[in-house]
């Protein structure tokens, strides 16, 4: 297995995936998980995408490697249903590439314009390489591999493409703290200044999944990155306590005392 270091362009998502290191994602299951959680995930089968990762993916190609597309995917006829003779014997030929339905397609067509419509995020993504894998070692001598969607060639600002239902802010931010984004900002900053490429903030291009797929930009600030910086640093120390002792422990192994949601609460206390 390769043993790549810096900024590698050119890689195949597949060999990125392969190559040893920590990334995202496994810091994402420590942090909402267990560490029994990540060990099962890394010892069982490669896991397939879900629709909504499926999607992400797709927009991400169109969005940011369009020349890579060409006889990348096929679009399924309207009307065409899979359970139906016609419908398998359609599916079986275009195995091996993804499929999707025209109205998929479309939106996705939509949301690329959208972005390339909006004056910050084109500025964003001028003068960039997209999809470099980057692989650096941080203080403690544990690798660590990172994917960000776009590498400016110069710039501030370290650009990552999120769809969202809402780009609104006060909805996004939430956004933000249910799926780890702060985390993931933090952990891609670092590890661009490790590979020698430091930026002073993470920005979110914003575009939402339905019409009009409105775009917003937003820089998230350096409290949030701080906080993002604390738990994946957090995430790394729980990972090599893990490696050096062979244990990978999921939830207490005491009884544990347990209540209910806040929300429910506030329902008892106005009830009183």
């Amino acid at each position: 297995m390769s043993d790549y270091n810096g900024i590698i362009p050119d890689l195949a998502f597949a060999q990125y995936t392969a190559a040893p290191g920590v990334n995202n994602s496994m810091l994402k299951i420590l942090c909402d998980k267990t560490p029994a959680h990540l060990r099962a995930y890394l010892d069982g089968p490669p896991q397939e995408p879900t629709a909504a990762q499926r999607f992400g993916q797709l927009l991400h190609s169109f969005l940011l490697q369009p020349e890579t597309m060409d006889g990348a995917y096929h679009v399924k006829p309207d009307g065409m249903k899979f359970n139906t003779k016609e419908g398998k014997a359609w599916q079986d030929e275009h195995a091996g590439k993804p499929i999707l339905s025209s109205e998929e397609h479309a939106q996705i067509e939509a949301m690329v314009a959208a972005v390339h419509s909006h004056p910050s995020a084109k500025r964003l993504m001028a003068n960039a390489a997209f999809e470099q894998s980057i692989f650096v070692t941080d203080s403690h001598g544990t690798k660590l591999k990172l994917r960000p969607d776009i590498l400016p060639h110069a710039g501030d600002y370290l650009p990552d493409v999120k769809t969202c239902d809402s780009a609104k802010a006060n909805d996004f931010t939430k956004a933000i703290a249910q799926y780890g984004y702060y985390r993931q900002a933090a952990f891609y900053l670092d590890g661009c200044a490790l590979a020698g490429r430091e930026f002073k903030a993470f920005v979110f291009i914003a575009v939402e999944k339905t019409p009009p797929y409105a775009v917003a930009c937003h820089v998230l600030d350096p409290l949030a990155v701080d906080l993002g910086r604390l738990h994946y640093k957090r995430a790394l120390s729980v990972y090599r306590e893990c490696l050096e002792t062979g244990k990978w422990p999921a939830y207490s192994d005491g009884v544990n005392f347990i209540g209910l949601p806040p929300w429910m609460q506030k329902e008892l206390e106005m009830a009183a």
